[in-house]
């Protein structure tokens, strides 16, 4: 597979460095592919004495399957010194509640307003592909992996991955975001990134089964031992079989 594109992400020196089939070229542009009626946990903002700190639900789909995860955004509250606050990780994304735990203190945090659950299992029951948990009124869970408006994206826009975040209210779906400022090598290596996204690509979005080919009626009747002699041939046939008889 051939890559043909602008912008560099962490799986691409599989690419060069890796004998494949090149008969197929894919082109990575990231472009907005719309909004979508779909749901992602609402951003949580906590805040301390030196920082303020937001986390916000986001999905990464790849290759069929649905990842949630959230994005944490740290940025200095008044009076802090933003000399020391630059050797801050300012946004980073996270997969599972541990490592959410190794960068947020939830302990020392507050958050910015009162839930009915506790901010720290919304996060976990996010993270586990399950949301609705923070609100009091809606007690049926969402299950992320059962949405089939997610799912059909990958074969309704072709696309082997996106992302899915709330912007300014609505729910934003873009193609092929850098996947290392996602931080989605924590979920697979490059070499396994690489070998899912070839895979995905070359076997589920290009299928040949389903490519729909026009068949003219000169190729339906070649199909059935016809060519362009054959109706002719025929007719000579019965043009002398009638000047036979008058002779």
């Amino acid at each position: 597979m051939r890559l043909i594109s602008k912008i560099h992400d962490y799986y691409d020196g599989i690419v060069k460095n890796t004998v494949h089939d090149k008969t197929y070229t894919f082109v990575r542009e990231t472009l907005s592919l719309g909004t979508i009626d779909s749901k992602v946990m609402k951003s949580i903002l906590f805040h301390s004495k030196t920082e303020f700190i937001t986390i916000s639900g986001e999905i990464v789909g790849f290759c069929g399957q649905l990842f949630p995860c959230v994005r944490i955004e740290r940025t200095p509250s008044h009076g802090y010194n933003i000399i020391d606050f630059k050797y801050y990780n300012h946004v980073v994304y996270v997969y599972n509640l541990d490592d959410i735990e190794n960068i947020v203190s939830f302990a020392l945090m507050e958050p910015d307003r009162k839930f009915y659950y506790s901010p720290k299992d919304i996060i976990a029951s996010w993270l586990k592909g399950i949301e609705g948990v923070s609100s009091f009124w809606n007690r049926t869970p969402y299950d992320i992996q059962q949405d089939t408006k997610l799912k059909q994206i990958f074969q309704d826009k072709r696309v082997a991955y996106f992302r899915v975040w709330n912007q300014d209210g609505q729910i934003t779906v873009e193609s092929y975001p850098v996947l290392k400022k996602m931080c989605f090598f924590k979920i697979y290596d490059a070499y396994t990134c690489f070998q899912k996204l070839e895979q995905f690509l070359t076997n589920e979005l290009v299928k040949p089964d389903l490519v729909d080919v026009k068949i003219t009626d000169k190729l339906k009747a070649e199909t059935h031992g016809f060519d362009k002699w054959s109706f002719r041939k025929e007719s000579l046939k019965k043009d002398n079989i009638m000047s036979s008889k008058l002779n």
